[in-house]
Parts: C-alpha cells; sequence; structure tokens
C-alpha cells in the first residue's frame, strides 16, 4: 500500500507577475511567510563580497516608518519573531507567527523589505557586530574548513567567496551604496514570495500584489558566470594541534535529474552511522569523532564535499580508507540492503519534518529560486525511490575521480604538509 501525503500547494503569481508560493496546512496553527530575492554572495563584485549579508542586517536596524526597536516588540508582542538568511544564490527575509496575528507579522515584513532607513549610525554599528560574526566563523574551524575548501573547488569565481566578506569589505559599505544595491536588487524580477501554514491563498497574494506590484524593475535577473573546478591540493596554515581536511569532487546543479541518484550515493557512503565511511573510520579504528560527506548544489553547478578533522596521523590513514572505499565501491557496486537503506534515511528525514510551516518554506524558496521548480513531497520521494544501484555506481564512476579531486588541508604547517601529500598521493 502507497500511503499518500495530501499537500495543498499553490503556485501563482501577483498581477505583475511576481511568484507566489503558498502551502495551506490547516492543523497547524502557525504561519511562516518570506519575501525572497534570487541576489546572494555569488553576484557581487570582488570589492563589495559581504554586501547582501550586509543588506541583511541593515533591513532589521529600522524603516522610515519604525524604529529597530518598535519592530521587535510588536513582532513579539504578537507572540512571533522576524528572521533572514544570506545564501550564494539567494536572500530570504521571513515572519513566523501564530495565525491569530499574521497580519502583524504581514505589515512588519513587507515594511523591513520595502522601506529601510539606513541611518549611518546603524551602519558604523553593522560593521562592528558583523566582523565579530566573521571573526566566529574563522575561530571556529569546522565551519571554516568549508568556506576553504570553497575557496579551493573555484578560485577566484564569485562562488569561492565568503558569504560574510571580508574585514575590508565590511569596512568599506557606505549608506548610500546599500540604499543602491537595495533598489537595484530587491524588485521584480528577483522577487519570490513564499507562504506555509494556516492560512488563505487568496490573502497572501492579494498581501503581495498590495505591496511589491508597485516596486520598479530596475535591474532585472542577475548573470551567473559557470565555476571551473580545480583539482589542487591547498594548505591553510593556523595554530593549534588539531587538522582539519576538506576533500571535493564535481557533482550536479540543483535542478539537475542526477541530483538524487547524487544524494543517495553521498548517503551510502557516509549517511548515519552503517554507512561505508562513518562505520569503517569512526566506529571500527575510532580515527576521527564525526566524518560527513554531502552534495552542496548551486544553480548551474555543484560538489560532492568529505570533512573530518583529527589528529595528524590519522587523517593521513582516513584519507587512506577514503581513496579504499571509494576505489571498493566503484569496483563491487553496492551491498545487499544498502540502496533501501539510504532511501528509507532519505525519506525518513523528509517526512520527520514535512508539514512544519517554516521548514516547508525554507524547503519551497529554496527549491523555486535555485531549480526554478517546486516539487511536492510524494513526487520528491518518487524520484529518490526510482533510483537503481546501476545508476549510483555508473554516478560515482563517472564522479568519484581522483584526477577530479582537490582538497583543503587546515592545520600548523608542520602537520598540514605530511598530510597534503597524503592527500595528493591517494588514487581512487
Amino acid at each position: 500500500m502507497v500511503n499518500v501525503y495530501e499537500q495543498n500547494l499553490t503556485i501563482t503569481s501577483t498581477g505583475k507577475g511576481i511568484p507566489v508560493i503558498v502551502e495551506q496546512l490547516p492543523n497547524s496553527r502557525s504561519v511562516a511567510v518570506a519575501a525572497c530575492v534570487g541576489v546572494g554572495s555569488r553576484h557581487e563584485d570582488k570589492t563589495k563580497n559581504g554586501i547582501s549579508h550586509f543588506l541583511e542586517h541593515m533591513l532589521f536596524r529600522g524603516t522610515h516608518t519604525r524604529d529597530y526597536r518598535e519592530v521587535n516588540e510588536t513582532i513579539e508582542d504578537a507572540g512571533g519573531y522576524l528572521n533572514a538568511f544570506t545564501m550564494h544564490e539567494l536572500t530570504a527575509f521571513y515572519s513566523l507567527t501564530m495565525d491569530e496575528t499574521i497580519d502583524t507579522g504581514l505589515i512588519l515584513l513587507a515594511d523591513i523589505f520595502k522601506n529601510p532607513k539606513m541611518a549611518e549610525e546603524h551602519v558604523s554599528l553593522e560593521k562592528g557586530i558583523i566582523k565579530q560574526e566573521l571573526n566566529s566563523v574563522i575561530n571556529d574551524p569546522d565551519m571554516y574548513i568549508r568556506r576553504l575548501l570553497m575557496q579551493t573547488h573555484f578560485g577566484d569565481h564569485p562562488l569561492a567567496r565568503a558569504i560574510l566578506g571580508s574585514n575590508e569589505t565590511i569596512d568599506s559599505f557606505q549608506r548610500d551604496e546599500l540604499l543602491d544595491y537595495h533598489a537595484k536588487h530587491y524588485s521584480p524580477p528577483n522577487i519570490v514570495i513564499v507562504a506555509a501554514g494556516n492560512m488563505g491563498v487568496d490573502k497572501i497574494v492579494e498581501w503581495a500584489s498590495e505591496n511589491f506590484d508597485d516596486l520598479p524593475s530596475n535591474g532585472g535577473k542577475v548573470d551567473r558566470t559557470p565555476p571551473k573546478h580545480r583539482a589542487v591540493i591547498d594548505v591553510y596554515p593556523r595554530q593549534g594541534e588539531h587538522t582539519y581536511v576538506g576533500i571535493g569532487v564535481p557533482g550536479v546543479a540543483a535542478g539537475d535529474d542526477r541530483a538524487p541518484i547524487c544524494d543517495l550515493m553521498c548517503t551510502v557512503l557516509n549517511g548515519g552511522s552503517s554507512s561505508r565511511f562513518n562505520h569503517k573510520i569512526r566506529e571500527e579504528q575510532g580515527l576521527v569523532y564525526s566524518i560527513t560527506t554531502s552534495p552542496i548544489p548551486y544553480r548551474d553547478c555543484g560538489t560532492i564535499d568529505t570533512f573530518f578533522s583529527t589528529t595528524s596521523e590519522r587523517a593521513e590513514k582516513v584519507l587512506q580508507i577514503y581513496s579504499e572505499e571509494i576505489k571498493r565501491f566503484k569496483n563491487e557496486g553496492l551491498k545487499p540492503g544498502e540502496l533501501d537503506r539510504a532511501k528509507r534515511i532519505i525519506k525518513g528525514a523528509i517526512l520527520r519534518t514535512v508539514g512544519q510551516p517554516r521548514e516547508d518554506m525554507r524547503s519551497f524558496l529554496f527549491s523555486y529560486l535555485v531549480t526554478g521548480k517546486v516539487r511536492k513531497v510524494d513526487e520528491v520521494i518518487a524520484r529518490y525511490e526510482a533510483v537503481t544501484e546501476e545508476q549510483i555506481v555508473a554516478f560515482a564512476q563517472e564522479h568519484m575521480q581522483r584526477k577530479k579531486m582537490c582538497g583543503a588541508v587546515h592545520a600548523a604547517m608542520e602537520q598540514a604538509e605530511p598530510v597534503a601529500a597524503k592527500a595528493a598521493a591517494i588514487d581512487f
């Protein structure tokens, strides 16, 4: 018997063509609504790296009608909150409220999105705050190695740059250029509205039409140049005894039909305690506390990245096992039960969160802005169910190749050099 998850999903648009995606969840008592732009750190000039994220901060610093304290007090009086996030290819602002206070969330969300005051004193304040945020990433090597591997993957391409920018670019931002960036990009056709929760479709469409249809179309859709992957091993020195390693190969774009195959391959190799890497490297030999392998998809490219940290000597052993397991996987294929287990792991991860307004909203906006499509849950699961063992092995043989591999080693030089040499010597 096939269980079908009934999903009340509507994809429509305002009169001026702004996409509106609404999932009605009548059994929920909350509503998540997002106003998004398809612009992120990937679309910045090198000298303006970090401006998308800086602007995200500034929009919460008050509008022409409400200062930041009034915004905060009003949303909290309504039992909700406002938040935002910046990624490489999008920026999103959202409200999460009770269904009975949705109007408050909608009013404030439209106000901060459209009418930022951008006071000079707040620009100066945010420079200090964001530099602290940047320092927290740099001083967290588990996070920082991910940024370093992006640099190794893509070199000088905009995708390689940090979402937060640098101390130099952060210091350079001025009020006028922030307002210009907002006027250029926070307008159609870059805007998308996404909502999930206990509300009506007409309400969201009407709100979107009244608040965003009158915005001038200033910038047009942004251009993207696909990056080229680099097959190099880079060393990034740090102080301390621990060694942090990232290994990557090219993956596939978010909208590629092979994305489910890539996801399942990564799950077999390193998704859960029973996966190959985790069982062999952590559970059997105790070489690391954790090791992760994940597909990282973008609009026109993707990566397959593995991260771990340990001592230098153990890192060399991990790299050797990594290469041996990939070679075995490519040559011998899947073991009995591995594919079914991987499918259940992914299906479980999807179904454990579906139907939660904030999670569904985030899923829909990412899917639409990065792939141009929104799929219902059953369609998503069906794509995984259709994948065969032969497809996964063929995908691994094409993508998991040593000649395509790059690596980032973040450690003290005397510890990093032998690890980098080992990474260069492995073969699969």
